[in-house]
C-alpha cells in the first residue's frame, strides 16, 4: 500500500492503478503494457483477458506478440480495483477506443520497462530498500533537462506478480491448479513447487 501511495503522491496514479493491478491479476510486464481497454470485464465477474503481451528487444521497436508459452488466458482482480479501472478505461476508450493501451508511455505508445524504470525506482519514498542509491544523474540543473533518476530497488514489478501468486492460493485458497491457470504457468507442478 505505501508503495501505491508513493506513486500517486508523485503523480503516477495510472502507474499506482497498474501496479495494484499486477498485484492481484499477477500479470508480468509485457502483459500489463499489452492490455486495451476491452480486456478488462466487470461484470458477471472481474476479469483480465491476457491475449497478448509486448516484446521488447534491446534495440527496435516493441512489438505485440502471445502471451508465454502461447496461452491465451483470463485472471482476475478484486472488488476494490473496480473504480480505478473504470475511470482509466473510460478515459483510454474516449481517447483511443476500446483497443487503446490502458497504459501507455507518456507518448501513447507501448511502455518500456525502461522508461518504466524511473518510475519505479522512486519506490524509495515507500521505504523500500534499495540495492544501488537512488540518484539524479546527467543533464543541467539549470534547465532542468536532460537528467534522469538512477538506482535499483530490492524487489522489481515482477515480484508483485509472486504476491498475487500467494493471495490466490492463500488468501483466496484458490486451487493450485486454477492459480498456474491464471498465471499462465504451462505446468500447475512448477506453482506448487514456487509457492
Amino acid at each position: 500500500a505505501t508503495l501505491f501511495e508513493a506513486m500517486e503522491a508523485r503523480g503516477r496514479r495510472r502507474w499506482a492503478i497498474a501496479m495494484r493491478l499486477t498485484h492481484r491479476a499477477g500479470l508480468r510486464w509485457g502483459e500489463l503494457v499489452a492490455l486495451q481497454a476491452h480486456d478488462i470485464e466487470f461484470e458477471p465477474a472481474r476479469i483480465v483477458h491476457v491475449r497478448r503481451a509486448v516484446e521488447q528487444p534491446t534495440r527496435g521497436p516493441a512489438r505485440l506478440k502471445a502471451p508465454k508459452n502461447g496461452k491465451v488466458r483470463t485472471t482476475i482482480f478484486p472488488k476494490s480495483l473496480t473504480d480505478d479501472l473504470h475511470d482509466i478505461i473510460d478515459d483510454t476508450t474516449s481517447r483511443d477506443g476500446p483497443e487503446g493501451l490502458l497504459f501507455p508511455s507518456a507518448s501513447g505508445r507501448i511502455m518500456r520497462r525502461s522508461n518504466f524504470q524511473p518510475v519505479w525506482i522512486r519506490a524509495d519514498a515507500a521505504g523500500w530498500p534499495m540495492t544501488a542509491p537512488l540518484q539524479r544523474t546527467g543533464g543541467s540543473r539549470e534547465t532542468n533537462k536532460g537528467w534522469r533518476w538512477t538506482g535499483a530497488a530490492k524487489w522489481s514489478p515482477h515480484d508483485l506478480r509472486h504476491v498475487a501468486a500467494c493471495w490466490m492460493l492463500f488468501d483466496l485458497g484458490l486451487d493450485p491448479a486454477v492459480v498456474a491457470d491464471k498465471l499462465g504457468h504451462a505446468d500447475p507442478n512448477f506453482t506448487i513447487r514456487r509457492y
